[in-house]
């Protein structure tokens, strides 16, 4: 029988890898029956769950289970970004109307949003790199401060400037909750395409 850990384990490293949930199932039955019909270790047959991941996604396109990256990227950006924009337009709203935005807000805007994504991208590909993962982990750590220190001079300048957007209070209100209803539909098809399937 396959040990739980590293049968927990792999789905992770593929699912890292961005492996749909259907082919994910395929090989987790392929890698229990091997163990199942040969008493093999796991680990001496398939090697380590990353170095598998690594070695089945390599062996996939888009076609048999797995998106191309920067498919993957633009979605996942998208997605953060309605989020971003949905949150930001409601709570604003909520403070002010009509909505004001100048420069200082948009640029600093812009620059936490992509540093985040920027971030949490480099964090993912670290968990999945089979070696050099502690490089990926300080290069997040250096996004994620980037980040913080955009917040602090953002913090700093205020709402000083000349307004460049002005947005009525029911716009916002309006781009906010479908900017919100449209990430729910996006992250609703990930989980559903994400969600693992063993062969019947």
């Amino acid at each position: 029988m396959l040990d739980k850990r590293y049968s927990d384990e792999l789905m992770i490293a593929l699912r890292l890898h961005e492996i749909s949930g259907e082919r994910v199932g395929e090989v987790l039955a392929e890698v229990e029956s091997h163990v199942a019909d040969t008493g093999e270790d796991p680990r001496a047959a398939f090697g380590s769950p990353k170095e598998y991941a690594a070695k089945v996604a390599a062996q996939l396109d888009a076609r048999s289970g797995k998106p191309s990256p920067l498919s993957y990227m633009l979605g996942a950006a998208l997605t953060a970004a309605l989020v971003f924009v949905g949150v930001g337009s409601l709570l604003a709203a909520l403070n002010r109307s009509p909505i004001v935005f100048t420069w200082v807000e948009i640029v600093t805007g812009a620059l936490v949003l992509g540093f985040i994504l920027s971030a949490v991208f480099t964090a993912f590909a670290g968990a999945r790199a089979v070696t050099g993962g502690r490089a990926y982990k300080l290069v997040a750590l250096g996004l994620a401060a980037c980040t913080l220190a955009t917040i602090f001079v953002a913090d700093r300048l205020g709402d000083g400037g000349s307004p460049v957007i002005e947005v009525p209070q029911a716009a916002a209100i309006v781009i906010g909750v479908a900017a919100l209803a449209a990430a729910v539909v996006s992250l609703a098809r990930a989980v559903k395409r994400g969600r693992v399937v063993r062969p019947r």
